[in-house]
Order: C-alpha cells, then sequence, then structure tokens
C-alpha cells in the first residue's frame, strides 16, 4: 500500500484545505508545534485502521462546523481507493478508482470494510495488530505478548546466555537461511548494477535519438527560409566592409548632393528670371521706340517753326539713345544666363560624377540592394544580418547533428538503442526483491556472536529442522531483525532485546542486563524504534502498510538522527515511511519532505 495523497480541512489547525502528495520512499513531513503533525498522524489512524475518531471531534474548527480528512491510497494489486472521514456528521466514505469512467465511484460502506479492503496488505495479521506494527508514537508503548515469549537472553549478568540444544539447531538453521540469503542478495546486487546501468545506457541511446529527431525537425523549419535569405548572402567576401563604408558614405553624400541641389535651384531660378524680361519686354526699349518714332513722325509730317524743329531732333536722339541702352542690358542679361546655364551644366556633371563615383565604389551592395529590392542600406543590412544568423544557425544545426550521430547514421543510433533496450529488458526479467543487505549482515552478525557466546555443544546433525518462530509477538517472531535494527541504531551500544516477566529486557555491550524502563530517554526512545522498524522490516513480503511514525526524532543528536535517517531511507526504499517530526532532515536521494505551516 501506498498513501498517493492526504487531505484535511476543519479540524484543529487545519482551518483550510490542505492536501499533502506522498511518494514512495522516505517522506518527512516537518512543521513547528502547533502545525498539525499530531492531527494528521491521528487522522491516518482513522481512516486506515478505523481508529475512532471521537477524540478528533472535539477539534472541529470549520465554518459552519463542517471537518473531513481524506486519504488516497494504491494498493499492491494497482487497485486506487479514497476513504473520507466526515468529522462533523461521523461518517465514512469509500470511492473507488475506476480507470474506464476516470473517476473515482462510491462503494459500498458496510462493517469491517476497511479489514475486508486491507486484507491482502495486512499478512495475515488482524487489523488491530497491523496498527500495533505500522503507527507509533511517543504516546503509545510496547507490551511483550506476555510471559510465554521466547527472550533472546537471560538474566545472568555476569555468565553469558545459555540456551536448549533445540533452540540452537533453530538459530543455526536461521543462521544458515540468512547466509543462504545474503550470497542470492548480493548476487542480484551485482545484478541490480547492471540493471542500472543497462537502464542508464538505454535511456541515453533513446535521449540522443530524440535530440536527432528534435535537431532534424528545427533544421527543416528552419530551412524553410532558404528562399527568404539566400539573396541576402550572396556578394564578395568583403561585402560587409563595403557595406558599412557605404553607410557612412551615404551622409557626406546627401550633404554634398543637397548642397549642390540648392545651387543648381537657384541657378534654375535666376535663369527663369532672365528668361521672363526679354527685350521687347523691357520699359526701357518701348520708351526709346515711344521717343524716337513720335519725334520722326513730328518731324516728317509737321512743319515745325525755327526751335521746334530742334526740339524734335532732340527727341529723336533722346529715343535712339534709350534704344542703344535698352540693347546694352539685354546683352548683359543674355551674357549673364549664359554664364549661369554654364554653372548649373557644370554642377549637374559635377552632381552626376558623384553619383558615378559612388556607384563604381560601392557596386556590390548596390547592385544587391536593387536585386534584393531594399529601399536603403540600412534594411539591407538589417536583412543580411538576419541571413547570416540564419547561416550560422543552419552551420550549428550541421555541427550537433554531426556530434549526436558520431560519425554514425540515424540506423545505426536506433540500432544502438534497440541492442540496449533489448539488454536492458532481459536484465529487468531477472531481477528479484530488493533486499537489505545491511540488515542481513547484522542479523547474520548477531547470531553468530549469540552462537559463539552460549557455549552450547553443536547441534547434532541428525537434529529434526524446527520452523522458525511463529509467534505473533514481534520481538520474539522477529528478534533477529529487531536486534540488529538495535545494534545499529545505538551503534552498538545496545546489544540485544528480550521479553521476560511482562518486560522489556535490554542486554549492553559487555552483556549488563537492565529493563527499558531504567534506561535514559535517548537509549529507550532506539530500543523502541527498534522494535517497530525490525518487525515492519521482517514482515516486508507479506505487510503491504506504510510505516507511520510520530516525532521518532524527538530529542535526538544530530549523529542519532542522522543514523535513524539513513535506516529509515534504506528500509523504505521499496515501501513507504511517514515520519512527522519538528525539523527538516538534511537532503539526501530519496527523500521527500513537506512543510506544515500553521494557520
Amino acid at each position: 500500500m501506498i498513501i498517493l495523497e492526504l487531505a484535511c480541512f476543519g479540524l484543529r489547525s487545519f482551518r483550510q484545505v490542505t492536501k499533502l502528495a506522498l511518494k514512495p520512499g522516505l517522506n518527512v513531513i516537518h512543521g513547528r508545534t502547533g502545525a498539525g503533525k499530531s492531527t494528521l498522524f491521528d487522522c491516518l489512524q482513522v481512516l486506515l485502521f478505523g481508529l475512532d475518531a471521537e477524540p478528533l471531534r472535539s477539534g472541529i474548527t470549520g465554518a459552519n462546523g463542517s471537518s473531513q480528512a481524506a486519504v488516497t491510497v494504491r494498493l499492491r494489486g494497482g487497485d486506487v481507493y479514497r476513504v473520507i472521514k466526515d468529522f462533523a456528521k461521523d461518517s465514512l466514505h469509500i470511492l473507488r478508482w475506476d480507470p474506464t469512467a476516470k473517476a473515482f465511484a462510491a462503494t459500498p460502506v458496510e462493517p469491517d470494510i476497511l479489514g475486508r479492503l486491507w486484507q491482502p496488505e495486512c499478512d495475515g495479521l488482524p487489523l488491530d495488530a497491523v496498527r500495533a506494527l505500522t503507527a507509533w508514537s511517543p504516546r503509545t508503548s510496547y507490551v511483550p505478548a506476555g510471559e510465554s515469549a521466547a527472550p533472546d537472553f537471560t538474566g545472568g549478568m555476569t555468565a553469558p546466555a545459555t540456551m536448549t540444544a533445540d533452540e540452537r539447531i533453530a538459530k543455526v538453521q536461521r543462521l544458515a537461511e540468512l547466509k543462504t540469503t545474503l550470497a542470492q542478495a548480493e548476487r542480484l546486487s551485482q545484478s541490480a548494477d547492471e540493471r542500472t546501468e543497462a537502464r542508464a545506457n538505454e535511456a541515453e541511446a533513446r535521449h540522443r535519438l530524440a535530440a536527432l529527431d528534435a535537431l532534424r525537425a528545427r533544421r527543416e523549419a528552419s530551412s524553410q527560409r532558404k528562399d527568404e535569405m539566400a539573396p541576402f548572402l550572396q556578394g564578395p567576401k568583403e561585402i560587409d566592409a563595403l557595406l558599412d563604408g557605404y553607410i557612412k558614405a551615404l551622409p557626406a553624400l546627401e550633404e554634398e548632393r543637397a548642397a549642390i541641389e540648392a545651387e543648381v535651384l537657384a541657378l534654375t531660378g535666376q535663369i527663369e528670371r532672365a528668361d521672363a524680361a526679354p527685350l521687347l519686354k523691357t520699359p526701357l526699349f518701348w520708351a526709346g521706340a515711344g521717343v524716337t518714332g513720335v519725334s520722326f513722325l513730328v518731324a516728317m509730317f509737321v512743319p515745325l517753326p525755327g526751335w521746334t524743329r530742334y526740339v524734335c531732333l532732340a527727341g529723336i536722339g533722346i529715343g535712339l539713345a534709350l534704344l542703344v541702352a535698352s540693347l546694352l542690358l539685354d546683352f548683359r542679361r543674355l551674357g549673364r544666363k549664359k554664364t549661369m546655364e554654364t554653372a548649373r551644366t557644370e554642377l549637374s556633371r559635377k552632381l552626376a560624377r558623384l553619383e558615378e563615383r559612388l556607384k563604381k565604389t560601392y557596386a556590390a551592395p548596390v547592385a544587391l540592394m536593387a536585386q534584393t529590392g531594399c529601399p536603403d542600406a540600412e534594411t539591407f543590412k538589417a536583412k543580411r544580418r538576419a541571413a547570416l544568423e540564419w547561416a550560422e544557425e543552419q552551420a550549428r544545426f550541421e555541427r550537433e547533428e554531426a556530434k549526436v550521430l558520431g560519425g554514425g547514421t540515424r540506423d545505426s543510433l536506433e540500432a544502438d538503442w534497440q541492442a540496449t533496450k533489448a539488454r536492458a529488458d532481459a536484465l529487468m526479467q531477472v531481477a528479484g526483491e530488493d533486499v537489505d543487505l545491511e540488515s542481513l549482515r547484522d542479523a547474520i552478525g548477531l547470531l553468530t556472536r549469540d552462537l559463539d557466546a552460549s557455549g552450547a555443544a553443536t547441534a547434532p546433525a541428525a537434529a529434526p529442522s524446527p520452523s522458525p518462530p511463529t509467534s505473533s509477538d514481534p520481538l520474539t517472531a522477529h528478534a533477529s531483525e529487531i536486534n540488529a535494527c538495535l545494534l545499529r541504531l545505538s551503534e552498538e551500544r545496545l546489544q540485544a532485546l528480550a521479553a521476560r516477566d511482562g518486560t522489556v529486557w535490554v542486554r549492553r555491550r559487555g552483556g549488563a542486563e537492565a529493563p527499558i524502563e531504567q534506561l535514559g530517554s535517548g537509549e529507550t526512545l532506539q530500543a523502541r524504534l527498534s522494535i517497530v522498524l525490525g518487525a515492519w522490516a521482517a514482515r516486508r513480503a507479506g505487510l503491504g502498510f506504510p510505516l507511520l511514525l510520530d516525532d521518532p526524532l524527538a530529542g535526538m543528536d544530530p549523529q542519532s538522527r542522522r543514523i535513524v535517517l539513513d535506516t529509515l531511507t534504506r528500509l523504505g526504499a521499496d515501501r513507504q515511511i511517514v515520519v512527522f517530526t519538528n525539523s527538516p532532515a538534511p537532503e539526501s536521494a530519496g527523500l521527500v519532505q513537506i512543510a506544515l505551516v500553521p494557520s
């Protein structure tokens, strides 16, 4: 069983809806006092084991008195269930995921429905016994099953513990089984390394193939701009330098051209004004012609007395003088007009020479601008820059493709991927169940020390092989695994645990024994954790429930916290452990951390 999601609202500190997504492996839910860790721990016991919800109902804080908690779990068979508890109405709802409809469907709630639903995960134990094995908190305590529980050691303080011949035979057989299991596990561990390497090689080959296809798709999309970019990539190698020179020369050229055009325009205006005032349109010419004509007619047709004749002759002279002056002025006008026309022609030639020199010096960029239809050099330069970037992108695609192919082809790359995939699939078919090698070695060491210290005779070869203990008491049924955890958590300061006279006894390094109640708080916590961790680890094959630990790290020093967290990470590698604690754990592989913030 894997808890996928835990949700709660309207209960104690969870006034708003809070959802936590959990994953396989070790999940650490941390938060300050009052954040709701114990509330979530109690909710899980209500939802998974049907624990009485009355203590939680007093903590309803939701609007209008509403309060609910829900857990979504996936069983080992693949079924997904969601269990919802309405604390306000004291009702239970169970939904089952329908993969066809892709929705949850209601399941009838009957008496002992949780026991029937979780039966495949219980390893043949009743639900109350499963809760005792998988839900631990400082508020719970381990009580031995009774005085008949077989201890690992006796109460002798100076002499080593003794055991009967049958007990020795059972432990020798158990030791042989553990050694066989360890040898198989070590072979599987080596095979696991090969599987990991094969999977990594297959993933790398698949990634290379996907990268090649993505690269080719991008290159194909980019190649569609070839017709647009090709005209801007033509020209000599120095085209960019010529283009820059052309762009730099344009302002001076425009300034000079504007000055010449202004001069030409001014000369044209003056020429036009000169053309507008010919000889026949000047007042001086008409005045001279009028005075001369009138004086001549008067002199010809009117008899004049003495002195008036001289007046008439004077008028003819004045008129002729005016005509001569107008002719001289017109000759001057025509001379100035000729000079201005010559100057205008020279300016036009200068402008033409300037244009010709510019076109001859920057013929390549000018021709490309005309060919591509760019209105000015700046536009052409911008488009050429884009074309050069496109060409560099194409070259980069080619380099990356060559790097991915590594001298081969896509077909050879796909063949390599198929080969690595086939090898990985073949190795996965021989994969076995993951086993904690350290726990096996600790258990073997413990049994070996017990057998060496017992002083009993070697078991006869013909003796029958008894079955391993079948007691439901964890300290009796799983003594090897529990004591292996104790050795690890206490760094071998504490050697073994045993149940005797209704009390849990602890043997220290050196053989000294003491009831668990007489230990310090730190050692008591290590012993109690060893019982629940060892029992849960021993039933890994049949017990599918996750391990729930409420504040197992309280009061521990950093070294002890690290040892506990490392142990939990190994034990939860292929299962699920949920730890509620005050402070976050150091980041490590396989660890999921969730922070709770009090409302």
